[in-house]
């Protein structure tokens, strides 16, 4: 019986990091990753780290941290809309505000789609 509360206890630790891991992503013109980057923008390179929920059983996306925006000020004013993504690169949630110049902006996703569905994520600057 010990036994196998060992082994379910670490399986649940491996879940529990497998979430933590997949809930941050960088996005760079220079690495291969789930997500997009187009160079020549108002920033080089951003981090996404995404707020879960818990609803119906289920985590969901509720919102995605853009940060790492460099420099900010060249992005301020602009409009920065997140787009994301599922394995056939389908969007299944959107969010997009007004870019101000902390370096760091929180967007909030519309539909607040399953964590587990979540592949890729497209962040643009325009404006």
């Amino acid at each position: 019986m010990r036994r196998r509360l060992l082994v379910i206890g670490l399986g649940l630790t491996v879940s529990v990091v497998t979430w933590a891991a997949a809930a941050s992503l960088s996005v760079t013109s220079a690495t291969l990753a789930a997500g997009t980057q187009t160079v020549g923008g108002c920033t080089a390179s951003v981090n996404i780290s995404y707020t879960l929920t818990f609803a119906s059983a289920d985590y969901r996306v509720a919102s995605a941290t853009v940060s790492g925006i460099t420099p900010a000020a060249a992005c301020n004013g602009k409009t920065l809309s997140v787009t994301l993504r599922n394995s056939g690169n389908a969007a299944i949630g959107t969010g997009s505000l007004v870019a101000g110049s902390s370096g760091t902006e929180t967007v909030t996703i519309a539909a607040q789609p399953l964590a587990s569905d979540v592949t890729g994520v497209n962040v643009v600057f325009s404006g």
